[in-house]
Parts: C-alpha cells; sequence; structure tokens
C-alpha cells in the first residue's frame, strides 16, 4: 500500500487527492498541499495508520516534497509559512539536514522574487542556483533597491524571523547587507585621503543597520 495512491484526501474544490503512504503523515500541520496529516482527516484510524501500515512521522523529507510543489499559483504567505516550518524543524534540533538535502533544495523553484513592477504578489519564482537575485534584510537596503534589483518578495521581518533557514541553505552571499556597497568616482582637482577613506570603509557596515 506504501507506493500506491490508496488514501483519499478530500479537497476544498476540485476532485480529491489520492495519495500514497510516502506523502502522508500521521499528525502535523493540515494545510500543506503534498504532504497529507492523516490525524486531521481520520481521527478514528489511528491504530491502522500508526501501528499496521506504519505511516511516518514529519521529517526534512516531507519539507522537501512540499518545497517541490511550490508553484507560481502558491501565493507568499503559504511559501513562507512552509520556510517557517522548515526552519522550526532545524531549530528543534530533532531533525538532520544532510548535505543531499541541501542539494536537493538547489535546483527548486521556491523562491518567491519581485523586480518591483508588481504592486502585490511576485514575478516568478527561482531556484538557489538562480543568478541575479538578492534578498533585502535591512529596510534601508529595501526601500534604495526596490525596483533596481530583483528580491525575494518576503519583508524585512520575514527574513529577520527566517534567517536561520536561509543561513543552512547558504543565503548569505545574497542579503543586500552582504554585497551592497558604493564606488566613488571623484572628478576634477581632488586630493583622495586614503587613511580617511579606510576609516569610512571600516564604518561601512554599520550603514545598514
Amino acid at each position: 500500500m506504501g507506493k500506491e495512491n490508496l488514501i483519499c484526501r478530500p479537497t476544498k474544490e476540485g476532485p480529491p487527492q489520492w495519495l500514497g503512504l510516502e506523502n502522508c503523515i500521521w499528525d502535523g500541520e493540515d494545510w500543506l498541499k503534498r504532504v497529507a496529516s492523516l490525524r486531521h482527516l481520520y481521527p478514528e484510524c489511528g491504530r491502522l495508520f500508526k501501528e499496521i501500515l506504519c505511516c511516518p512521522r514529519l521529517d526534512v523529507r516531507h519539507i522537501i516534497l512540499e518545497l517541490e510543489g511550490i508553484r507560481p499559483s502558491c501565493n507568499a504567505d503559504y511559501i513562507s509559512a512552509v520556510f517557517a516550518l522548515f526552519k522550526s524543524m532545524h531549530e528543534s534540533g530533532r531533525y538532520v539536514i544532510t548535505e543531499a538535502h541541501k542539494a536537493n533544495c538547489q535546483k527548486i523553484e521556491m523562491f518567491p522574487v519581485t523586480t518591483g513592477s508588481t504592486k502585490e504578489g511576485y514575478d516568478k519564482l527561482v531556484s538557489l542556483s538562480a543568478p541575479d537575485w538578492f534578498v533585502a534584510d535591512k529596510m534601508l537596503l529595501r526601500n534604495a533597491f526596490n525596483g533596481a534589483l530583483t528580491l525575494l518578495a518576503f519583508d524585512v521581518a520575514n527574513v529577520a524571523d527566517l534567517m536561520p533557514i536561509f543561513k543552512v541553505l547558504q543565503m548569505e552571499s545574497r542579503l543586500l547587507s552582504q554585497v551592497a556597497g558604493q564606488t566613488i568616482i571623484t572628478e576634477g582637482d581632488v586630493t583622495v585621503d586614503k587613511d580617511l577613506t579606510m576609516q569610512y570603509r571600516s564604518r561601512g557596515s554599520f550603514i545598514a543597520r
């Protein structure tokens, strides 16, 4: 039964989903789209699913399965909630996010980004392997680069909350606070004070605070 889609998951709209055990957990969030929490669907069948069929508990592979199911029709709040669940699992210390898990995440188009052309929602989904998109982790930088760069469509507070899982996914190089810089071009009869310039550069990290 584990590999056959014999478990019915009713949907609010449209036909029901038929799932195998690999897409099911006994107890967990009932808002997940690709993973069904059977306790919410069949609370009277606990012995069948837990003891006889050995329905698994929520694990990292289920989160990756959920991330793989993200589509352009998914709203940003739902996507953020999946990452928040991923973060809470990581912080609990009960789950191990392996290098294989991280590698699986590299090509999934699961990050909603915006170019500033839309007032609501996001423009498209991108993956970790896609170039030229960034995470605005400071409000000053978000305001400065909104419309000029492709940015993750999460607000600054949300980014701060999800930072632990973003670091697990090695996204530090996309943070605007890490990559934003300023190039000054002097014209005319100007002498650059190298010592003073170095002092200002050493304090550059404070600008984004």
